[in-house]
């Protein structure tokens, strides 16, 4: 009877886990998958960012505009009838690695501009009048399975503690 009780009790506990853990994680999952993909905009006429995973807009403006890029990884950024090409040159002094690709000074219109590459790229925009950027998530972002594999991860661990648990507090006496 009591090896009854304590296999319900595991049971229900392990249940009621996964319940509160799926919750948690999806209400976690959807708030910071939206923090995290959420656009963000900067201004001014000599912008040098970093972007990972993100294509950039650059609003309406009759400036010139001028793009440098580089990046450990070939990249390219990509507009309706435009390409823009990295291409490999020597690394620079100290550099961390072997590749780096850069996209010498060219100029760069207004639109939306898809930026390939998995990796983190460097830009440097330098413009005659003051010129507005947009980032948008492109999507490519691992970082919902990221909270999926960790959500699964505590499940494990969860049902591990359960287990162990149940039977250090019921010991059953034969």
């Amino acid at each position: 009877m009591k090896k009854k009780m304590k296999t319900g009790l595991k049971a229900t506990l392990k249940v009621f886990l996964v319940i509160v853990w799926t919750v948690a994680v999806m209400m976690g999952g959807l708030f910071l998958n939206n923090e995290v993909t959420k656009d963000y905009t900067k201004q001014g006429t000599n912008l040098t960012f970093n972007i990972l995973s993100r294509d950039i807009e650059i609003k309406n403006t009759d400036a010139i505009i001028q793009i440098e890029g580089a990046s450990r990884d070939y990249f390219q950024l990509k507009k309706t009838d435009e390409i823009l090409y990295s291409t490999p040159i020597k690394p620079p002094l100290d550099y961390d690695y072997d590749t780096y690709f850069t996209l010498s000074k060219n100029n760069i219109s207004e639109g939306k501009w898809e930026v390939s590459n998995d990796k983190s790229v460097t830009f440097n925009l330098i413009s005659n009048k003051p010129i507005e950027v947009i980032f948008h998530d492109n999507g490519t972002s691992g970082f919902l399975s990221l909270i999926i594999m960790t959500g699964l991860f505590c499940w494990v661990l969860g049902f591990m503690a359960i287990d162990d648990f149940v039977n250090k507090k019921f010991i059953i006496k034969d």
